[in-house]
């Protein structure tokens, strides 16, 4: 468990790697997380793209290099997501990021947080690997074809609903973490951003869409879902 003093962020979805990935509003938003206001920068799953691990371009590294640089003065945490594979433990160990398998409990004064990707609950990937399979590279196909990325959004959207996605992930780790009144379960992985405070859920959303979104959380519990606009958050800076 992670005692939080001050604030943290949590994004997921990065797919670093990817055409979509939305590099530049990244490098931003780092760079707000890093100006001292916040301690903790929680990563729930996908900072890479599994499909293009030997395509990581120079804007890839960039991002990976300021993060390693983060790490010099806030606590950075990596929690497996279903892309993030190929020796992320290893990534993780150069980025000076800690490599979390399944779950990262951080306790605040009136609650705990638990931060998950959400895929171990998307049943669709394990009923159907292979119709999974071939859409992911449906979908890496047509990012390369379409270079503005409209139809590879539609076909991310399209696939996520196909599967039920974002109710799944919803429902089973609200069973799974929320027993107790004080618990709220924070996903990524459905790339669709939602908090349910009723519910005790909130999600991340992504970083491939046309803005990205994330999460925040001071040491008193309160929870927020934000939306990256990066003429506000630069004019903050």
């Amino acid at each position: 468990m992670y005692s939080l003093r001050g604030k943290a962020a949590i994004i997921s979805d990065l797919h670093l790697g990817s055409v979509t990935c939305l590099h530049h509003q990244i490098q931003h938003f780092l760079k707000i997380v890093h100006s001292g206001e916040y301690s903790l920068l929680v990563i729930a799953g996908d900072l890479l793209e599994s499909t293009t691990r030997n395509r990581l371009e120079s804007r890839d590294w960039k991002v990976l290099s300021k993060i390693r640089k983060m790490s010099n003065d806030i606590d950075i945490v990596w929690v497996s997501g279903n892309h993030d594979a190929y020796h992320p433990e290893v990534i993780a160990s150069i980025l000076g990021a800690r490599f979390v398998g399944e779950d990262f409990k951080i306790v605040t004064k009136n609650n705990t947080i638990i931060c998950v990707h959400g895929h171990q609950f998307d049943k669709y990937i394990a009923k159907h690997p292979w119709l999974t399979f071939v859409l992911g590279w449906l979908y890496l196909l047509v990012q390369r074809i379409d270079r503005r990325h409209r139809i590879a959004h539609t076909v991310k959207r399209w696939t996520k609903n196909l599967s039920a996605c974002a109710p799944r992930v919803k429902h089973g780790a609200c069973e799974v973490y929320c027993d107790k009144k004080n618990n709220i379960v924070v996903c990524g992985h459905t790339h669709k951003a939602e908090i349910d405070l009723p519910a005790q859920y909130a999600n991340t959303g992504s970083w491939t869409e046309l803005r990205g979104t994330y999460v925040v959380i001071d040491e008193n519990g309160n929870v927020e879902l934000k939306e990256w606009q990066e003429h506000l958050e630069e004019d903050r800076s």
